[in-house]
């Protein structure tokens, strides 16, 4: 995928998460045994660092989500380290879970003002407002609900720092499942069952 990214002319980043495919999701508990730990998240940047100055990639994207308040201090930590530790040059990015307040931020372990001053972008992931959790249909990515997301980003993030991702799938809401679904095959499904798709 590295060589393939470069070969189009594309940047290629390290990802790190706390995805755990035994929960098949992210795993707050699984982030805090680095971020709780100072000599493991100083340990877990140089590593990193070393990582993507070895294979040649253009930086590290840090994707830890689900967090806690007691994360607040490791998260900074890190993303500070990685700051330091990184080859001049390459970027760092760090994705943030959108919220509506600041208070709703700092409770996902965010010091956003820390963060944005150790990063080059600040990916808000404008996704998943409602989701398979739940029982019934909701949007995944509302407007009004993006638009306060970054309007309370903003008050500690510069604007020109903040990217906006939004969704491309979506969900089968159905009594026992709710899987995800691509564009392609939300549109094939409701061709399935001849319905009339409309935009709300």
């Amino acid at each position: 995928q590295l060589a393939v990214a470069h070969a189009h002319g594309l940047p290629a980043v390290l990802l790190v998460s706390n995805w755990s495919n035994r929960i098949d999701d992210f795993y707050e508990p699984l982030a805090h045994k680095t971020l709780g730990n100072t000599a493991k998240t100083d340990a877990a940047a140089s590593a990193l660092a070393d990582d993507v100055a070895a294979a040649g990639f253009d930086g590290v994207s840090v994707d830890l989500e689900s967090l806690a308040s007691r994360d607040t201090n490791g998260l900074t930590r890190f993303v500070s380290d990685l700051h330091a530790d990184l080859p001049n040059g390459d970027s760092l990015t760090i994705c943030i879970s959108a919220s509506t307040s600041l208070g709703a931020y700092k409770a996902e372990g965010y010091d956003l003002s820390a963060l944005a001053a150790s990063v080059d972008e600040s990916v808000l992931m404008t996704y998943d407002d409602h989701g398979p959790w739940e029982k019934t249909p909701g949007p995944i990515g509302p407007l009004a609900w993006q638009r306060a997301s970054v309007k309370a980003l903003e008050q500690k993030v510069p604007a020109d720092q903040i990217f906006l991702g939004v969704a491309n799938y979506g969900y089968g809401w159905r009594p026992h499942s709710r899987p995800s679904l691509s564009v392609a095959q939300a549109r094939a499904l409701a061709e399935r069952f001849h319905a009339r798709p409309r935009w709300n």
